[in-house]
């Protein structure tokens, strides 16, 4: 945050009080961008890249990010599977802990 802008709201919950900052709100509005995890996966994918998009041509299949998933948890189901669900533990552990964690 830029110096001297300290922003804190105060809510009153259940008898105590919870506080949260701005710093804090704009860190957990920046968390929910974590969509463009799946662009990034899109592009890295071996399953789209110009020699996928030639063998899926006659087909008519997309190769986007939903074909590059699915081709991905075919060949290794569970190494994919893990890395989804820490991405996932991740995100909502640290929205969780910002938004619940802080009473006083």
């Amino acid at each position: 945050m830029p110096p001297f802008i300290n922003f804190e709201l105060t809510l009153n919950a259940n008898g105590a009080s919870v506080s949260y900052t701005l710093n804090m709100i704009i860190s957990s509005i920046i968390l929910l961008k974590a969509y463009t995890l799946m662009r990034v996966y899109e592009h890295v994918s071996k399953w789209t890249n110009f020699d996928a998009k030639k063998i899926t041509l006659p087909f008519a299949l997309e190769t986007n990010y939903k074909f590059a998933f699915k081709s991905d948890v075919r060949s290794n189901n569970l190494l994919v599977y893990l890395i989804v669900g820490l991405v996932f533990i991740f995100l909502f552990a640290t929205l969780m802990f910002n938004f619940e964690g802080h009473f006083y």
